[in-house]
């Protein structure tokens, strides 16, 4: 514990307007500074898109305050926000800054602080040693330039190579060999005859970092083939090896446990997009910023993420969007996200999910021409996790038995008797009653969706609504959807089409076709007889017919293909129950406060 007094005199000695305005821009006003908040995003559609220097630093009162996100605090406050970092850093980082002694602490901890020092110290000896071996490497090299990765961003994530060999650090520490290295991780004790080895062998190396830029523990990615693919410094007290026995675990950093790749060099931009996104592994990490996508950070240990890491976003941003692929690796690493998740729910923080088409990596969606719009298209449209968790119990198992749906009862409420946010609990565990209640039928492929909105057009008897953020000529040529629309049409059903504007703007933009219908599609439908809607920033995939059916899920009904790189697996739930004229009056008030005039 720091004692209060210590901490008072350190905020005595702090020059608030100096230490903030090195960081933030910041502009006099009176007796007050004024300059952009750090803390909040960018959108503020009631000022014009403009952000006021709504963030006010107080050399008198020795506070900052956000008038805007109501963000507030002394320095030390500023230092955990917008760092991200714990309070006893905090202390420690400011008392560096105005030349105070450090914090006063027990003798125990003073020699528990020393072995850590020790730690940081090896760990950066050893990146040195990996970050040179990495420029003699042409086979790591190769490896990072096949994947888009150049020199300038290697050099900015310290990225090196363990080269293959059993005691490559013997000849950087020399005689220090073993006790340094065992005790940081990056050396193993054979449990027969005690020889000691190189941890990190043949491996791409990716240093996670803190704020003080102090390396807190090495990932290794397997050049060729080895097991695991990634291997980290900071394992616990155990091997996959048989016979080898590991020393390391025990005086690591007391950081490392909740550090993530790339979480320093995200910061600016994750407190600028007030998001974060999560990827599966430091490559992605990479690529992503190649992409000049900078908001993205992943575990040390791809596919291995701790409560710790989710709890560290959160203290620097109220949103992540997990961004995986649709491989089975992928699929699994988002539920456990979700499971890991649960427990920290509060109505302040939300998480997406976006699980991207073809077992596509963030790095190959943006390496496809247009991949940045693209990837960021996917972003916009990521499912709550409220969505992600009906969608994948509704996959799990089958509704139409009473069998499948007592396991999906039984796995949601162990999932809900986790989570300690009230009102978003009660409202799931509504939802799953509901899910379990209704006349459920599960759509699970391209054709299946088709199928199910040709039947349900063609016998609508008043009114068809679609929610679709993404019209092409492709996606409503499918099948002769424009034809079927038409019929209904003739016969007196309204069918109304609501589409994203911003999704619009950009394929105008990518097409440059000079008219508002961008390839022919929106034309069509209005020739058809739909009525077509544009509004701001709706993301939904919805399909409601008359009151009797209402169909959510992660389709695209008017520009999904069959085919090729934009092919997806999706999955869409029809309910028959569940009040669905409330929820479609709901539903059209939404989308008439988004509406757009463009």
């Amino acid at each position: 514990m720091i004692p209060k007094v210590y901490i008072e005199k350190l905020l005595a000695a702090a020059d608030i307007v100096g230490i903030i305005g090195a960081e933030v821009k910041l502009t006099r006003t009176g007796s007050n500074y004024h300059g952009i908040c750090p803390f909040h995003g960018t959108d503020h559609p009631e000022d014009g898109g403009v952000r006021p220097k709504s963030f006010k630093v107080s050399r008198e009162k020795n506070t900052y305050h956000c008038f805007v996100c109501n963000a507030h605090g002394s320095v030390i406050n500023f230092f955990i926000q917008h760092r991200g970092i714990g309070f006893p850093v905090a202390v420690e980082m400011l008392a560096a800054l105005v030349g105070a002694e450090p914090p006063p602490c027990a003798a125990d901890q003073a020699v528990m602080k020393a072995k850590r020092e020790a730690v940081a110290e090896s760990l950066q000896i050893a990146l040195d040693y990996y970050q040179r071996s990495l420029r003699t490497s042409p086979e790591a090299i190769a490896m990072l330039k096949k994947a888009g990765i150049s020199g300038k961003t290697a050099a900015r994530f310290k990225i090196g190579f363990a080269p293959d060999g059993w005691q490559n650090l013997e000849g950087v520490f020399k005689d220090r060999y073993e006790e340094c290295c065992t005790a940081a991780g990056l050396a193993v004790v054979s449990k027969h005859g005690g020889k000691v080895y190189d941890r990190l062998r043949n491996r791409v190396i990716f240093p996670t970092m803190n704020a003080r830029d102090i390396v807190l523990g090495l990932a290794g990615l397997a050049l060729a083939f080895q097991v695991p693919e990634y291997l980290r410094t900071t394992s616990p007290n155990k091997s996959s090896k048989k016979g080898v026995k590991e020393k390391s675990g025990t005086l690591h950093l007391h950081e490392a446990k909740e550090s993530m790749f790339g979480l320093s060099q995200a910061n600016s931009s994750m407190h600028a997009k007030r998001f974060v996104v999560l990827v599966q592994d430091c490559m992605d990490v990479l690529r992503l910023h190649e992409g000049g996508i900078q908001n993205v950070v992943s575990s040390a240990e791809a596919g291995k993420l701790k409560p710790e890491n989710i709890a560290r976003l959160f203290r620097r941003t109220p949103c992540i969007v997990c961004c995986f692929p649709s491989t089975k690796r992928g699929a699994n690493m988002a539920w456990n996200t979700m499971k890991i998740v649960l427990p920290m729910l509060t109505d302040a923080v939300q998480v997406r999910f976006a699980i991207l088409p073809d077992e596509q990596s963030p790095g190959d969606l943006l390496q496809m021409e247009d991949g940045r719009e693209l990837f960021q298209l996917m972003l916009n449209s990521a499912l709550p996790l409220s969505e992600f968790f009906l969608q994948g119990l509704a996959s799990k198992y089958r509704l139409d038995d009473l069998e499948g749906k007592a396991k999906l009862l039984s796995d949601a409420d162990a999932l809900l008797a986790t989570m300690s946010a009230p009102k978003t609990k009660a409202l799931l565990d509504e939802a799953v009653r509901e899910l379990v209640a209704d006349q459920l039928e599960l759509l699970d492929s391209v054709d299946e969706h088709d199928q199910w909105l040709k039947s349900v057009i063609a016998a609508a008897g008043t009114e068809v609504l679609i929610v679709s953020p993404w019209i092409t000529n492709a996606g409503i040529r499918r099948f002769d959807l424009c034809g079927i629309i038409a019929a209904a049409v003739a016969r007196g059903v309204r069918i109304r089409v609501f589409t994203d504007i911003e999704f619009s703007r950009e394929r105008r933009r990518l097409y440059a076709s000079g008219e508002r219908s961008d390839d022919g599609a929106e034309a069509a439908l209005l020739a058809a007889g739909a009525q077509l809607h544009f509004v701001n920033r709706i993301h939904g995939k919805i399909v409601v017919v008359d009151t009797t059916a209402l169909c959510i899920g992660s389709f695209n009904w008017l520009s999904a293909a069959k085919a090729g790189p934009y092919q997806r697996h999706e999955v869409s739930v029809v309910h028959r129950k569940g009040n669905i004229a409330l929820r479609k009056t709901k539903l059209l008030a939404t989308m008439q406060s988004r509406a757009s005039d463009s």
